[in-house]
């Protein structure tokens, strides 16, 4: 079975069995040998896989982690292991602090058999940084998570490489959690420092809070137009089927979603995302106007857009989920209604009225 498979097979094994597997020994047995045997190491090898591994430390005698995985009879893998229902904390690795400060080990993992927090010592040598540089839950498995524990192979393990793609993984994954934070609300210096690229006038308060609005936005903007880019250099061309008579002509122009009108998805999604995941808002578009949606569900719409000849109107829900039209000039005005946004997805939350079916 291939590595990844083993993987995906180990995590469905898990999904089962978690309520049940109550204790640490348990979850050792259950979860964390057979993820050790995965990763190639022989666990019944007591020369490669040692159990209760035990080792003076300082003033401290017979100090002990749950596993140590060996090679040429030195630990370059130091496992301590919780029950599966216990929280990951920095209290829970006081014996993998002592060991980084007596010796040096590349690698070393804190699990309850379902989460896994790797950490080493990138920030100062021979101390166990503070925040692990990779995780992941069995319960919740990314797609890249497979290719990342190959480095931890028995038949692939070299310390340099893994302690190189280890700085890679840690920083690249802090740095994701700052852009992170700047979609939901930037920062006074990062909206400082691309105002100044873009805005060569005064800086005051209040335009300071536009930019900030605007920074935000932009980044989520660019983060779909960045996937869906992807989605259209992905999706597969079909031939078009051998004919001798001429294509008919269609009788009215495909509906197209304008950038106006994703803009305005992207303002209501920055809006809402304080307080429903993003992931859950959606759109779909119509000849009468565009939606925007909560769970791709048309009757649970957060409001309407649509733009003419004659201007901008878009529309907000009352407390009977009633259409409220309102006259715009500029897309950033729709930041004014975040509070009727809010209340309408709250609405739906709660388990209140949803609207009638669009027309």
């Amino acid at each position: 079975m291939a590595f990844t498979e083993k993987i995906k097979d180990l995590a469905g094994r898990i999904a089962k069995q978690a309520d049940q597997t109550k204790t640490e020994e348990a979850a050792k047995q259950a979860f964390v040998l057979p993820f050790l045997a995965a990763l190639g190491y022989d666990v019944f090898n007591p020369s490669e896989v040692v159990p209760e591994y035990t080792q003076d430390v300082g003033t401290k005698k017979g100090e002990r982690v749950d596993y140590a995985i060996l090679k040429d009879g030195e630990p370059i893998i130091l496992i301590e292991c919780k029950a599966s229902a216990a929280e990951l904390t920095v209290e829970h690795a006081s014996q993998l602090y002592r060991y980084f400060a007596a010796r040096k080990t590349p690698v070393a993992i804190l699990t309850n058999g379902v989460q896994y927090k790797f950490y080493s010592d990138l920030e100062e040598t021979n101390k166990m940084d503070q925040r692990p540089f990779f995780e992941f839950s069995f319960l919740d498995l990314p797609e890249a998570v497979p290719a990342e524990l190959e480095r931890f192979c028995k038949d692939q393990f070299n310390a340099e490489v893994v302690v190189s793609a280890a700085v890679e993984l840690k920083y690249t994954r802090e740095i994701k959690a700052i852009f992170e934070n700047q979609t939901k609300a930037a920062d006074e210096d990062f909206v400082k420092f691309l105002a100044g690229k873009v805005h060569n006038g005064r800086m005051t308060q209040t335009r300071r809070d536009q930019f900030g609005k605007i920074v935000s936005q932009a980044l989520l903007q660019f983060v779909d137009d960045q996937i869906r880019e992807r989605l259209r250099l992905n999706k597969p061309v079909s031939a078009p089927a051998p004919t001798d008579a001429p294509a008919p002509v269609a009788a009215s122009a495909a509906l197209e979603t304008t950038l106006e009108e994703l803009e305005v998805f992207q303002i209501v999604r920055a809006i809402l995302r304080q307080a429903v995941d993003p992931a859950r808002i959606a759109y779909r578009d119509a000849q009468s106007y565009f939606s925007v949606l909560l769970d791709d569900n048309n009757r649970k719409p957060l409001c309407r857009f649509k733009a003419n000849e004659k201007g901008k109107r878009f529309g907000t829900l009352d407390v009977s989920r009633k259409d409220v039209w309102h006259d715009i000039e500029k897309l950033e005005e729709i930041f004014g209604f975040a509070e009727l946004l809010l209340a309408s997805l709250k609405g739906y939350e709660a388990g209140g009225v949803e609207a009638g079916k669009e027309g």
